[in-house]
């Protein structure tokens, strides 16, 4: 991808003459960009998540109030029993 800026540090160490400290310096500088690149995913994914589920509630807030845990309970029964042929 980036064949310049991101190089593996066995890469590094081993292939080029890019001394030790640069090597170790350099992958400190890419783990960083890695994490701070996953936690900022994982922020967007949970925060999506959690927007489409409020979304979704408000859209079918008029269903759910007749729903009741008992139908929650026979609907989840009866696939269950449909999926194992009871």
């Amino acid at each position: 991808m980036f064949p310049k800026t991101w190089v593996p540090l066995y890469t590094m160490v081993s292939f080029t003459r890019i001394r030790y400290h640069d090597c170790v310096l350099r992958k400190q500088w890419q783990d960083k960009i890695l994490m701070t690149s996953m936690s900022v995913a994982a922020a967007a994914v949970g925060g999506l998540t959690v927007f489409g589920t409020l979304y979704a509630l408000q859209q079918h807030s008029d269903t759910l109030n007749d729903f009741s845990m008992a139908d929650l309970y026979d609907a989840v029964r009866t696939r269950i029993q449909g999926h194992l042929n009871i």
